[in-house]
Formats: C-alpha cells, sequence, structure tokens
C-alpha cells in the first residue's frame, strides 16, 4: 500500500516527483522511439473511470495466458500504421554503408511475427478487457508480494513505478507491448531472478527509481533497435522473433541494472544513462546478448553448484544456440 507520506516512500512519491522535475528525464522520454502520445484514442481518452474505479480483481495470469493473448488479439487496424524498418542514422549507418555492414535481411517467414511486435506496441490499453486489467493486477502482486491489493486505480501503482493513479496513461508510448514484456520479465523463470534484484535497486533510498516506467523505457529501446533490423541475424538463426525479443530487452534491462548500480547512478542521472544504453545496445547486440546468457548461467552455477552443465564455461558460434532450451514466450509454443 503507498504511504502518505512521499518523502517516506522512495519507489512512490518522490521518484515521480523527479520525473515531473527533471529535465533530463524529459529528455530522454521525448525520444521518438514509438510515438503515439500525438494520437487520439478512444480507449484512452473516453473511457469513463468513475464507472471502473471500484472493480476489484483477484486472479493474477500465466506466461500462457498473455502469450495466448499476444497471438490473438485483434491488430488489423494497428498493422496499417506500423513502421516495421528503419534505415540506421548518423555515425553508425554512415559506417554500415561506407562497409556494406547493413544487417541481414529478415527471413520472410518471419515477418509476420515481426510486425505483430510492432502493431501490438501500438494497441492500447482497454479498460473492457478483463484479462487486461488482470495483466496489471499480476504485474504488482508479483513485484510487491502483496495479494489482496487488486484496485485498477489507485495511488498503489506508484509504489511499483508508474506515474500516477493510472498506469494505462504510462503505456501510450509501447501500448500492451510495455505489459507483455514486463510481465514476462517478472514471471519467467530465466529472468525473474533478475527482475528482482532491479526492483529491489529501484527501492533503494539513495538509487530508486520508477522501475514500471523505466521497464517501458526499456521496450521502447528495444523496439528501435528490432526496427533497425539490427535482431534480424538472432532472429534468423533461432527462426523466432519474440522469444529473442523478450530475451534482448532482459538484456538490455541487464546492462541498465549493472551501469546504475556499479556507477552509483541516481533518478537525477536516468536521462543521460537511458542515452548511453541506447546507444550501447546498438553498437554490438551480439554482446548484449550474450551478457544475458552469462548472468543466467552464473545464476544457476551459485544456485546448484553439484550441476556439472551449469558450472561449465558455455561458448557458442551460434546465437541460436542460446535459445533452444530458454523457457521464455515463444510464439511456437502450444
Amino acid at each position: 500500500m503507498s504511504s502518505g507520506d512521499d518523502s517516506a516512500d522512495p519507489s512512490g512519491g518522490r521518484a515521480n516527483a523527479y520525473l515531473l522535475e527533471s529535465d533530463d528525464w524529459d529528455n530522454i522520454k521525448a525520444l521518438p522511439l514509438l510515438d503515439l502520445s500525438k494520437q487520439t484514442d478512444p480507449e484512452y481518452s473516453n473511457t469513463d473511470v468513475s464507472s471502473l474505479a471500484s472493480t476489484r480483481i483477484t486472479l493474477t495470469v500465466t506466461l500462457d495466458q498473455i502469450l495466448f493473448h499476444f497471438q490473438n488479439i485483434e491488430i488489423a487496424e494497428q498493422l496499417s500504421r506500423i513502421q516495421p524498418i528503419q534505415i540506421r542514422s548518423g555515425f553508425y549507418g554512415l559506417m554500415s554503408r561506407l562497409f556494406c555492414l547493413n544487417p541481414q535481411r529478415l527471413d520472410s517467414s518471419l515477418c509476420d511475427e515481426r510486425n505483430r511486435v510492432f502493431a501490438v506496441a501500438l494497441h492500447p490499453f482497454s479498460n473492457h478487457d478483463a484479462i487486461q486489467t488482470k495483466f496489471l493486477i499480476t504485474i504488482y502482486q508479483k513485484l510487491t508480494g502483496n495479494a489482496l491489493m487488486d484496485r485498477r486505480f489507485g495511488n498503489h501503482w506508484e509504489d511499483i513505478g508508474f506515474q500516477g493513479t493510472d498506469p494505462a496513461t504510462d503505456l501510450r508510448g509501447v501500448g500492451l507491448l510495455g505489459l507483455y514484456q514486463l510481465l514476462y520479465f517478472i514471471l519467467s523463470p530465466e529472468t525473474s531472478h533478475l527482475c528482482k534484484e532491479i526492483y529491489k535497486l529501484s527501492l533503494d533510498k539513495r538509487q530508486h527509481f520508477p522501475f514500471a516506467v523505466m521497464s517501458l523505457q526499456i521496450t521502447g529501446i528495444s523496439l528501435q533497435v528490432l526496427r533497425e533490423g539490427l535482431l534480424n541475424k538472432e532472429f534468423n538463426q533461432s527462426k523466432c522473433v519474440i522469444k529473442v525479443f523478450n530475451w534482448f530487452y532482459s538484456a538490455v534491462f541487464l546492462q541498465l541494472f549493472n551501469t546504475w548500480k556499479e556507477n552509483n547512478k541516481t533518478i537525477i542521472d536516468s536521462g543521460y544513462v537511458l542515452k548511453d544504453i541506447r546507444k550501447l545496445v546498438r553498437k554490438d547486440v551480439k554482446r548484449v546478448i550474450l551478457e544475458m546468457l552469462n548472468y543466467k548461467n552464473n545464476f544457476q552455477t551459485n544456485s546448484n553448484c553439484n550441476d556439472k552443465n551449469t558450472q561449465q564455461d558455455i561458448t557458442f558460434t551460434n546465437l541460436g544456440d542460446i535459445f533452444e532450451n530458454i523457457d521464455i514466450i515463444d510464439e511456437n509454443t502450444s
């Protein structure tokens, strides 16, 4: 539950005060990753909040339910507005053209799955879809351990790093994809430990930051990398998109976590940190992915020192090998 004293709640009111006052944070939020804020959507603007304010939801969701929703949500209107490909600009774009370093072309069999990712990122939250509300409740309950809090609206959302009483208003830059990826990060056994570590850091008295909003920023950065085709090689090798894309999102979050923790960053530094992370992950996608794998292997080794398979150093010549045994959201899962 939220405290009425913002100064006593580093994860809530005080963090959000920084969000409103920090020029650096405002600048990074203005990055044109997916600009839905200029669009008027009835799902965001015409909802009768008063009729929903007392809605109570008691059930949480599973990874299978999230995947089913991702695969089946209607996206025809959003598909007409996506921009799935963007030519790189600036220094890296110039170097790519000079030295013929353009990204590998995505296999045609994977284009529909990639396009669905972009379309879902344009799909707004709907208060009329009960499972979407369950998505939010699951995020709150799993992060805080408070199974009794099931209110759709309220100040309690600031506890986990949303900016106000209605978390849906923070999704306009990345749509439902922002919820999907945060749920994946929380629920997947491959990433849940890292999620807990990052969430714990977000509550630190000095290094606190708004966890949920930061996750949405990471989704936005990941979408930009996807749009520039920088993950195509990994998609082709693993023969899937969403599995690799979710893993990459986690890998980007790991980069931010390491930078934030090791360099004693605070909310004042957030804009600069996000800009640096955005540059870093675009520069070397493979290294970012492998560092996430190393984190996973090190955690498994520490958790089970008697498991010989997790104590061995693993070298991959094909990044597709990474994803063969990873139990995360995969569109090919039945």
